[in-house]
Parts: C-alpha cells; sequence; structure tokens
C-alpha cells in the first residue's frame, strides 16, 4: 500500500472519531455515512464526489466535506488545488495536532504528484515541526529530497526516521539506495542486507541490493537478485523495473 493511500485512511479514521466526539448523536450517524461515501466515490468517481462535497459543504459539512473535495481533486489529478486544499485544512481546522500532521501530509504527497518539490518539502517540513516523532513523515520529506539529489539530506532524514523505528524496511531501502548514490557502497550494503534479513524476499530491499551489487561489479549477485524481484512480483512497477535492469545486461526477459 502506498504512502498517500495510508494517509487518506488515517485521516479518514481521525475525522469519524472527530464526528463521534463533536456531533449530536443523530447528526453523527448522517456524518458518518457522508464521510465514508464521499471518500469511496473519490476513489471511483472523483469528479462527483466533489461536487457533492462541496454541495455537502456549503450546507455545513465544514472539516470532513473540506478534506473528501481536496482527496477528490487529487484523484482527480488537480494536484495543485489539492495541495492548496489540504495545507489550508491543516492550518486553519481546529483538529488535533496528529490530524493536523497527517493532512499536511498529504498536502506534501500532492505537492510531489504535482511536480512541485520545494512546495512537497515544506509541507513535509511543517509535519514534522507539529508530529517530530513520527517516521513516516521524516521518510516523506526523504524521498522529497533524493528526487532532487539532495541524498546526504535524505540520509539524514532516513537516519532519523529509523532512530525512531529500528529497522523498518522501507526506511533501510531507501537509504542503502542513498548511500549508494553518494557512492558509500558497503553502508548500502549493509542497509540492504540488513532489510533483508528481517523480511526476506522483500522485493524493494532485493532490486536495491541487486543495484547496489552491479555498482561493485558483481553482475551474477545483481542478476540473481533481480530474477527473485521478478519471481515474487512480476507484473508490479517492481518486477518491471527489474526486468529493465537484466535487459540492459543483455538478458531477455520474456
Amino acid at each position: 500500500m502506498n504512502q498517500h493511500h495510508n494517509r487518506w485512511i488515517a485521516a479518514t479514521a481521525a475525522f469519524f472519531i472527530v464526528l463521534m466526539t463533536l456531533s449530536p448523536s443523530g447528526a453523527q450517524v448522517t456524518d458518518e455515512k457522508k464521510y465514508a461515501n464521499c471518500m469511496e466515490l473519490a476513489r471511483k468517481d472523483p469528479e462527483k464526489a466533489f461536487y457533492a462535497a462541496t454541495a455537502w459543504q456549503n450546507l455545513g459539512g465544514d472539516e470532513p466535506a473540506r478534506h473528501c473535495a481536496a482527496v477528490a481533486l487529487f484523484h482527480i489529478g488537480h494536484f495543485a488545488e489539492a495541495a492548496k486544499r489540504f495545507e489550508m485544512l491543516a492550518i486553519n481546522s481546529g483538529l488535533d495536532a496528529t490530524l493536523r500532521a497527517e493532512v499536511m501530509a498529504q498536502a506534501g504527497q500532492a505537492w510531489l504528484q504535482a511536480g512541485m518539490p520545494d512546495k512537497a518539502e515544506g509541507a513535509f517540513s511543517d509535519a514534522i515541526v507539529i508530529i517530530p516523532k513520527d517516521p513516516s513523515v521524516w521518510i516523506d520529506r526523504s524521498v522529497v529530497r533524493a528526487g532532487v539529489g539532495d541524498y546526504d539530506g535524505a540520509i539524514l532524514d532516513l537516519s532519523q526516521a529509523l532512530r525512531l523505528a529500528p529497522g523498518r524496511i522501507d526506511a533501510l531501502t531507501l537509504r542503502a539506495a542513498a548511500y549508494r548514490q553518494t557512492g558509500r557502497l558497503e553502508a548500502a550494503a549493509e542497509d540492504a542486507n540488513l532489510a533483508l534479513e528481517k523480511e526476506p524476499g522483500n522485493p524493494e530491499a532485493l532490486l536495491e541490493r541487486g543495484a547496489i551489487r552491479r555498482t561493485r561489479g558483481d553482475t551474477n549477485g545483481a542478476r540473481q537478485d533481480w530474477i527473485e524481484v521478478l519471481r515474487i512480483t512480476p507484473n508490479s512497477p517492481t518486477g518491471e523495473t527489474a526486468r529493465q535492469n537484466i535487459e540492459k545486461m543483455d538478458i531477455k526477459i520474456q
């Protein structure tokens, strides 16, 4: 499950809690149903969900309606507008700190999808200020930093995430990639191997270890890792990357 989908789920659960706390019992059930239906519609028919959320907001739907509208815009592909709305909701709502940080992280994901890494990094930095002990927001920011070539910054963020959540597989794998990009191949291999010790057969960790092995000149080891990725998950983006890597070594995979 990808990061931004996790953010939608976390925010959905939190909004339900807010509704249960603030709404009278009769309105509570109605609003929960409206929000659940709106979020489901945002995935299936985001344009229809956006209009439904806007109408609900005009009738006093407040935070849940505003959040659903932003999620719908994200799924439509209007990432910059979705990001602005997430930020406004995070800044101006009366929700608790954890939820505000989650929504701000959603803004970061939307800015990233909009191709605006500076704004994405700013949003994730704001989320870190609100909840500095959440490893996920440090990982989110590391992805932005690595994407613009700031691998040292990414390593710092991932190291902090690992201090908060030792042994987290995605953080180890991403830090291995950042170490590889900076030429620190021994450290990269240590992280990739540790990730695979904790979760043997993890496709992303195998893909990265293959890249490290290839960089070190171990083409046989790289090939073994990438073939294993194809065996585990042949039709995924990770599998397709492994296939392309193998083909670059002049081995065609049908």
